[in-house]
C-alpha cells in the first residue's frame, strides 16, 4: 500500500463517518434547567462598603436555577443587623432575574432586575406612614473572558 493509496483510503473514511459524527452531534439532547444552591457563614456582610450585619458574622444561602436559552432566576439571602434594619426578622431575602447572552465571540452581555426585600423592617418614627426598606434595581452588564462590568440603577427610592 503506497502513501497515496493510504492518504486516499483515510479520507473516503472520513467522508463515509463525518456525516455519522454530525448528525449525532444534531441530535445530541439539549441540557435541562441547572439548579444549584449555596450557603456561607462570613465575618461580615457588605454591601457596597457598607456593613450589613453591624460588623457580626452572617449566614448565607441562595437558589439558583439557569435555562440554557441564557434566563435565570434566583434567590438570595442573608441574616442582617436588627439595627441597621429596624422591627424586621433581621433578614434581607433578594430576588433576581435576568438574561445573559452572547453578543460576540468571548463578549457576553447580562440585563435583569434585583429586589432586595428585608421582611417586615420599616424606617422607625414614621407615623403612620412606615416607609420600607425594600429596593428594586435594574442592571446590565458586559463580560470579556473573566472580566465583568455592570452597571445598577435603582428603581426605587431607597438611596434616597
Amino acid at each position: 500500500m503506497t502513501i497515496v493509496h493510504a492518504l486516499k483510503t483515510a479520507a473516503l473514511a472520513a467522508a463515509v463517518i463525518a456525516p455519522q459524527f454530525a448528525s449525532a452531534q444534531a441530535a445530541a439532547p439539549q441540557l435541562p434547567p441547572a439548579l444549584t444552591a449555596n450557603v456561607a457563614l462570613v465575618s461580615d456582610y457588605r454591601f457596597r462598603g457598607i456593613s450589613q450585619s453591624f460588623r457580626q458574622p452572617a449566614l448565607q444561602g441562595g437558589f439558583d436555577w439557569a435555562h440554557p436559552s441564557g434566563a435565570y432566576l434566583g434567590n438570595w439571602n442573608s441574616s442582617v443587623s436588627g439595627i441597621q434594619y429596624p422591627n424586621g426578622a433581621s433578614l434581607e431575602t433578594d430576588f433576581y432575574g435576568g438574561y445573559k447572552f452572547d453578543i460576540a465571540t468571548g463578549v457576553t452581555a447580562d440585563v435583569g432586575g434585583i429586589l432586595y426585600y428585608y421582611p417586615g423592617a420599616y424606617y422607625s418614627g414614621f407615623a403612620p406612614a412606615r416607609p420600607r426598606f425594600t429596593n428594586f434595581e435594574v442592571y446590565g452588564g458586559v463580560g470579556v473572558g473573566p472580566f465583568t462590568a455592570k452597571l445598577y440603577v435603582s428603581a426605587t427610592d431607597f438611596f434616597g
